[in-house]
C-alpha cells in the first residue's frame, strides 16, 4: 500500500485530511510499559533482534531520555504518533505530490468534545473528539447548553468540511467565520496546516518534534519497500 502510494497509483483528487491533537490521550490511565524491541513495530519487518532494539532505543529518545513508563505524557505521545499521527502525515505528504492536500490538526478543547483527560505539556483533543463539532448526537444536543467558543469551533469545522465538498478547497474565500485565514496546500518544501483552536492559525509541519525523526528512523532501519508506515 505505501509503495503504491508513493508511486502515485492512486486517485487523484484533491484530499482534506488531518489529526487530533494527541490521538491516544484516552490511554493516560492505561499500562504504557514497552520493551525497546516492542517501540519498533512489526510492520517495520526488521528480523535482527540486536537491529530491532537499537530501533527502538532511537524510536525512545524521540520521546523521553528515560524510560516511557515513567514519563506518561512521553508514553501518551508515542502511542498517539505510533496508531495515528505518523501515518496520516505521511499519506499526506505523499499524496501532495500528485493531488491538492489540504491538512489540519483539531487542537479545539472544549465542553462539547466530552473528554476531561488532560496531561500537563502535551495535546488536550484525543482520537475522535473532532467529531463531537461535526456530528449531531444521538441525544439531539442542544448547543445552548455549551459555551460560546464550542459552538463557534463547530460552525468553523462544518464550515471547512461544507467548502471542501463544495469547491475542494476548504478555505476557497475569506471569510468572517474562517477568520479571513486562507489554508495553503501541502507541497513538497512546505507542510501547511490549519490548526484549529480557539482561534484558526496557519502552521508548519505538525507534530514537528516528532514526524521527521520517525522518518529517520525508517528510513534507517525499515525493511523496504514500505507495507504501511
Amino acid at each position: 500500500m505505501y509503495e503504491a502510494v508513493a508511486n502515485g497509483r492512486i486517485n487523484k483528487v484533491p484530499l482534506l485530511i488531518g489529526i487530533n491533537s494527541e490521538e491516544r490521550l484516552s490511554l493516560a490511565g492505561g499500562n504504557t510499559r514497552r520493551t525497546f524491541q516492542l517501540l519498533a513495530d512489526e510492520d517495520m519487518y526488521i528480523d535482527d533482534e540486536s537491529v530491532r532494539t537499537t530501533a527502538g532505543e532511537a524510536i525512545r529518545a524521540i520521546y523521553t531520555d528515560g524510560l516511557l513508563q515513567d514519563n506518561l505524557p512521553a508514553a501518551v505521545q508515542y502511542f498517539s504518533d505510533n496508531r495515528f499521527a505518523r501515518a496520516i502525515i505521511r499519506y499526506a505528504d505523499l499524496q501532495s505530490q500528485y493531488s491538492d492536500v489540504y491538512f489540519y490538526q483539531f487542537s479545539y478543547h472544549g465542553l462539547l468534545g466530552g473528554n476531561n483527560v488532560s496531561l500537563e505539556g502535551i495535546g488536550r483533543v484525543t482520537h475522535a473528539e473532532d467529531t463531537n463539532y461535526l456530528w449531531s448526537s444521538q441525544d439531539g444536543t442542544d448547543l445552548s447548553e455549551y459555551p460560546a467558543a464550542d459552538v463557534t469551533t463547530l460552525d468553523r469545522y462544518v464550515a471547512l468540511f461544507t467548502n471542501f465538498a463544495k469547491n475542494l478547497n476548504p478555505t476557497p474565500s475569506e471569510s468572517d467565520l474562517l477568520q479571513n485565514v486562507i489554508l495553503p496546500k501541502v507541497s513538497s518544501d512546505k507542510f501547511y496546516y490549519l490548526d484549529i483552536d480557539e482561534n484558526l492559525e496557519i502552521k508548519q509541519n505538525p507534530r514537528e518534534f516528532s514526524y521527521k525523526k520517525w522518518v529517520e528512523v525508517y528510513e534507517t532501519f525499515a525493511t523496504k519497500p514500505f507495507i504501511s508506515y
